[in-house]
């Protein structure tokens, strides 16, 4: 599995804080160590605020930053394209941006697996759905968005020759987005809120609407009823 790296980019300083690598299973996580800091210890000593299922970039790493910057506790789990190299995600937080969580008394949290690990089966030691319940369990809040899969199926172009572009990426990401955010709402805190950022066109596919349990596109992400959902 390809390796998810997360990197502050201090502007103006001479130096860069890290991220310590912490494995999770099949997972790959990172955690800030910033000195002093309340991002990592509340992260790692109570239940997440938040969790947010999405690929890198785009509305996820919004939701996900914007929610920490107002004091909450907020795990973002990336679900990228396969890799077919051994090149890694990257994502980038400024050190303004940390300090900013800091200071509101938040938290931000990552790990990611590749596609293809979560659609494989349960019992198949590759898989990385089991470690996703492990990381998951408690949260108060889900969020999902499929926002960036199409960027990630085009990232995934560009490590392949002109005769093995064409592939369904983008596809295997919103599946495995399913897979997690079942697996997350399974171990979730009672009363958990489940929220959906969809496009115009997911909305439209989703012929049962959202008040119908287990049906069309929302029953399919989250399993069952959703509470919310965001309709770009």
């Amino acid at each position: 599995m390809k390796i998810l790296t997360v990197v502050a980019l201090c502007i103006g300083a001479p130096s860069i804080s890290g991220f310590n690598s912490s494995p999770l299973s099949s997972l790959s996580s990172r955690r800030p160590t910033l000195a002093a800091s309340s991002l990592v210890t509340v992260a790692q000593t109570s239940s997440p605020d938040v969790v947010v299922i999405s690929p890198p970039g785009g509305i996820g790493e919004i939701a996900s930053v914007e929610a920490a910057r107002l004091g909450g506790s907020v795990k973002w789990f990336v679900v990228s394209a396969p890799s077919l190299s051994s090149s890694s995600t990257g994502i980038a937080l400024t050190s303004e941006t940390l300090s900013a969580i800091e200071k509101a008394g938040g938290s931000i949290e990552l790990a990611g697996a590749n596609a293809d690990s979560l659609l494989v089966n349960s019992d198949d030691g590759n898989s990385a759905a089991s470690a996703v319940s492990t990381w998951c369990r408690g949260t108060k809040s889900i969020l999902c968005t499929y926002d960036g899969a199409e960027e990630e199926k085009r990232r995934a172009d560009l490590e392949k020759s002109a005769d093995e572009r064409g592939g369904s990426e983008d596809q295997m990401i919103r599946s495995s987005i399913r897979v997690a955010a079942r697996e997350a709402v399974g171990v979730a805190g009672a009363g958990v809120s489940k929220i959906a950022i969809l496009s115009a066109e997911e909305e439209m596919g989703d012929e049962e609407g959202t008040e119908q349990k287990g049906k069309g596109f929302l029953g399919g992400l989250f399993g069952g009823m959703l509470l919310k959902s965001l309709i770009l």
